[in-house]
């Protein structure tokens, strides 16, 4: 009996025989790394968009100091009293960058950090909900505005927000055998995060949270004891933290800056509103996932994830004060975007004729909007370049203190001592005449008077202070022996002014 050999297949026959994953298999990374390269371009743009913002030049300025005083032992401030983050941290990472490369440098460290947590966005949506939500999740976090300037802006931010990310990560990753191990590392990450930028912690019951939801056995009581175990770790690894090495002088930052915070004047309403242009889409899109959630396990997710979102928000309007909003929505953006990614990925998956045009359309959407509030952000504050170009030489020759309106700006480009330097946002000083100590306005009137400063700069960019530096204007302007030396004019989002600049010349006699 003869048998007739098998037709060979052709390639087109080939690939009608192959699985459609195949193919997703390989587009996916593609359009995740599409993704990363959008958001690079749109941080990197702000790269060299304005000079360094008063908490960037902050930050690199201490950094360099607590870098002198590790090495050398140098004497410091205790920056850890009064900043908003442990300053061993990200300044030390960020002055050893900036010394390499300058504040470009040490922003795109921040850049590297954002891609980082847009990638951990990707993973842990994927980990969820699946690839698509995935990808989704990643170009909803990637394109929003607060994440397009916190990709080239250096502060603790960027690197505490990828903590953040990779402990909620690993969290829902810790399943089967390696389920504790990779809870208790999720734990010392996330305390990390919380030592990284102190605010973070308002964010820990989310991770807690998401402990017990995305456990995957056994019923809800053991559910519960795992995030229940997960609390501990962190609260364990905190307290030794805090207590063992921190010491008084953090405890004090912590209470100053996170817990007892000064309750500021700005309406609840405004705040809301301002935290809407922010992140309202991505809150909307993400409330959408409670509302179509298959299952009461996804719907509660979709409750803590979009609940995330609305934590800095509902704080600040709680403390009445904006500083810093605008990036703090961005931790709890990092979360909804995992909720928006569920619900845009279940609408593509639904839809016969849109597909993935609701999402591309969404994403787009996105950019667009972030394209505005990043360079609103930007051109917040004004370009101190030609200031500065006019007090480096002033200062090389002086060797008395400087008042200046962003001391740590003055600090920062001219590499001045901290006794040097003077802000505007306090200080004291002691008069001779009454024989004791006098603070505030009144303390710089008196100081210009008698004259401590040799070089004096105001700027008036602060609004909150705008009635001391106009004591401190009428003071120098009656003071004799102070001489006018530059009027440099700027303009920013907010308004505009005019650098002053004045130096002390003793009168001849």
């Amino acid at each position: 009996m003869r048998t007739s050999a098998k037709p060979e297949l052709t390639e087109k026959h080939k690939a009608a025989y192959r699985p459609k994953h195949h193919h997703r298999n390989y587009l996916i990374p593609g359009l995740l790394l599409a993704i990363l390269g959008c958001q690079a371009a749109l941080s990197v743009r702000l790269v060299w968009a304005n000079t360094a913002f008063n908490d960037e030049a902050l930050y690199l300025w201490s950094g360099h100091l607590e870098i002198a005083h590790l090495l050398h032992g140098t004497k410091i401030p205790a920056f850890q009293t009064y900043f908003s983050g442990a300053p061993v941290i990200y300044p030390v990472l960020g002055a050893a960058v900036d010394s390499q490369g300058g504040l470009a440098a040490a922003r795109l460290l921040s850049l590297a950090f954002m891609l980082g947590a847009t990638c951990l966005v990707y993973a842990t949506a994927t980990r969820i909900f699946g690839r698509r939500a995935g990808l989704i999740a990643a170009a909803v976090f990637a394109f929003i505005g607060p994440v397009q300037y916190l990709g080239a802006f250096a502060t603790y931010d960027a690197m505490a927000l990828f903590f953040l990310a990779l402990a909620a990560c690993l969290t829902v990753s810790a399943r089967g055998r390696l389920s504790e191990p990779l809870l208790i590392l999720a734990a010392l990450v996330l305390a990390f995060a919380d030592a990284t930028k102190y605010s973070v912690a308002l964010w820990n019951p989310i991770v807690i949270l998401l402990a017990v939801f995305t456990a995957t056995r056994g019923g809800w009581l053991r559910q519960v004891l795992r995030g229940a175990r997960f609390a501990i770790y962190l609260a364990v690894t905190i307290l030794i933290a805090v207590f063992r090495y921190g010491g008084s002088g953090y405890i004090k930052g912590i209470e100053f800056t996170t817990l007892a915070r000064q309750y500021g004047t700005v309406p609840s309403a405004a705040i809301l509103r301002d935290s809407a242009y922010w992140i309202g889409l991505v809150l909307l899109i993400a409330l959408r996932g409670v509302v179509i959630a298959r299952t009461p396990r996804i719907r509660l997710l979709c409750v803590t994830l979009a609940g995330a979102v609305l934590l800095a928000p509902l704080e600040q309007a709680r403390i009445h004060t904006q500083t810093s909003l605008d990036k703090h929505v961005a931790f709890g953006a990092w979360f909804g975007a995992i909720a928006a990614g569920y619900v845009l990925a279940q609408a593509v998956e639904r839809s016969k004729y849109t597909k993935w045009r609701i999402a591309a359309g969404t994403a787009l959407l996105l950019a667009a909007i972030g394209f505005v509030q990043s360079n609103t952000f930007y051109a917040a504050w004004p370009n101190s370049r030609s200031i500065i170009a006019v007090m480096r030489p002033l200062e090389r020759s002086s060797a008395g203190h400087t008042l200046a309106g962003q001391g740590a700006v003055v600090n920062y480009y001219l590499g001045l001592s901290p006794a040097r330097v003077t802000n505007t946002f306090g200080f004291g000083y002691w008069d001779k005449p009454s024989q004791r100590r006098i603070f505030g306005t009144p303390a710089y009137v008196d100081a210009i008077r008698h004259h401590y400063f040799s070089i004096v700069e105001l700027d008036f960019s602060f609004t909150a202070r705008r009635s001391r530096d106009d004591h401190i204007l009428a003071a120098v302007e009656a003071t004799p022996g102070y001489h006018l030396i530059a009027t440099i004019p700027w303009r920013s989002n907010f308004g505009h002014s005019q650098f002053m600049l004045w130096q002390y010349e003793p009168q001849e006699k």
